[in-house]
């Protein structure tokens, strides 16, 4: 599952479209509660709505990293699929306690600076449990849902881990440089030339070092100077036995005549 974006922007991105989606019907809902109320005649302020919908966003928000984390956690092949979904269930009990919690917090800090008493349960507490328990499961099965599919889609390339990488200290930086990006490596006294992608990285080490850790995808062609055997696009020889190399970046280097078997 590779492309030119990082995983976690990636998944980020998604996770942004959930959030907003779900601001977004917070909004709608609260309008629609507010107009219900006043057209049946309720005297109800327009801000202990918002309240309302706002502190339950907020403790969703919070629900939402904790059912990342399990649906992480609890997934094939770590378990069987009959586990998950009893882990799942079981833990939609405990999310929703979380919840409600979360959401009266809020709730009667939000009222108490505004003057106005909050009273979540109003003398019934099992059936005010039992009705925002209704309403989180379905919820939290389509959240595990969704962020099972993000983690699914946008799971790291197992491939990327096996991609050979060379680790340099250019002054201050501490770079990963994949092999694949080098095109071509030149000595310059006690240090070499990285050339990759435009860009010349500063490295301490000697030529003969690098060579050996580079392994057989780079060629020597001058005593100074290694080539990536997959960066060479045309080989051009000299009347002198010498050679040019012309790089896939469109530069061009030479080789001398004793490395010339090397690159064929």
């Amino acid at each position: 599952m590779t492309s030119g974006i990082p995983v976690w922007a990636r998944r980020g991105a998604m996770l942004g479209i959930i959030v907003v989606f779900a601001a977004i019907q917070g909004a709608v809902n609260g309008v629609s509660r507010f107009s219900d109320l006043r057209g049946a005649g309720s005297d109800v302020l327009g801000w202990t709505i918002a309240v309302d919908e706002t502190s339950s966003f907020f403790a969703w928000l919070v629900c939402m990293v904790v059912i990342w984390r399990l649906v992480g956690l609890l997934r094939p092949p770590r378990f069987g699929w009959p586990a998950v979904a009893a882990s799942h269930l079981l833990a939609t009990v405990p999310l929703s306690l979380l919840h409600i919690g979360l959401m009266v917090v809020l709730r009667e800090g939000a009222y108490a600076l505004g003057g106005v008493d909050y009273d979540f349960a109003e003398g019934r507490l099992l059936d005010e449990i039992l009705y925002e328990y209704r309403k989180d499961a379905p919820s939290y099965f389509l959240l595990a849902a969704a962020f099972a599919g993000i983690q699914w889609t946008t799971r790291p390339d197992p491939t990327e881990s096996r991609t050979p990488v060379l680790t340099i200290q250019d002054g201050t930086r501490r770079i990963r440089l994949p092999h694949a990006q080098i095109d071509r490596v030149e000595a310059a006294g006690n240090y070499v030339e990285l050339h990759a992608g435009g860009t010349v990285h500063l490295h301490r080490a000697t030529l003969a070092a690098l060579e050996s850790e580079l392994g057989e995808g780079f060629v020597r062609i001058h005593r100074s100077r290694l080539l990536r055997r997959e960066a060479v696009r045309e080989i051009r020889t000299l009347p002198s036995g010498d050679f040019v190399v012309k790089l896939e970046d469109g530069s061009e280097t030479r080789g001398s005549r004793r490395y010339r078997n090397a690159v064929d």
